[in-house]
């Protein structure tokens, strides 16, 4: 038999978070002011994890930034992400996130904070360009061009900024609420020999 190799393939980062949120931390979260975004609406603060209320929980998921991306980059210098912009995500009963990606970012994070996990699922898409598309007998690694993740609480899904996502519609009465951020990398990028050289 023909052994397949997947070659180049997107690491996805899922771990079911082990800490519970504090009374005081879902307060906040469902206090924040919000605005309208396309099919649903995020808080009007987009540095919400600079807030003291969440030093633990940005430490947390700060900590499992750098694990994912030191496992799927595995950098030579000893390069630090950093958590750059993070907002809240509200969506109620038939409110969705549209497609988009995260400019400006190396590594995406999404964490739930409430959810009914049957719903409003995260879907990435493969936006590989394929010069002929067939009608697949199933699905596999090598011929989907969607993949999602449920909605669950206290979930983190960590992905490259760069990979295009949206939500589907929420079709529940428990409201979808989601803390996403974006990251930035410090430290010594490329090699100065090479003309690549960069230090951030």
């Amino acid at each position: 038999m023909i052994e397949l190799i997947p070659i180049f393939p997107t690491a996805l980062g899922v771990v079911d978070l082990p800490r519970e949120l504090t009374e005081q931390e879902l307060l906040f979260f469902k206090k924040q002011e919000t605005v309208y975004n396309q099919g649903n609406l995020t808080s009007k603060n987009n540095y919400i994890l600079e807030n003291p209320e969440l030093a633990d929980l940005k430490y947390l998921l700060y900590y499992k930034a750098q694990e994912y991306f030191h496992r799927t980059v595995a950098p030579r210098y000893n390069n630090q992400i950093r958590i750059t912009q993070s907002w809240i995500n509200y969506n109620g009963k038939g409110q969705f996130h549209h497609k988009h990606s995260h400019p400006n970012s190396i590594v995406s994070g999404v964490y739930y904070i409430q959810s009914d996990e049957n719903t409003g699922k995260i879907h990435f898409y493969n936006e590989y360009y394929k010069q002929i598309r067939f009608e697949s007998d199933h699905l596999n690694e090598y011929n989907s061009i969607s993949y999602n993740i449920a909605a669950k609480k206290n979930r983190l899904v960590l992905f490259p900024s760069s990979l295009t996502h949206e939500v589907e519609e929420l079709n529940s009465v428990i409201p979808r609420l989601s803390l996403a951020f974006n990251t930035f990398v410090t430290g010594m990028v490329g090699e100065d020999n090479t003309l690549t050289g960069l230090r951030l």
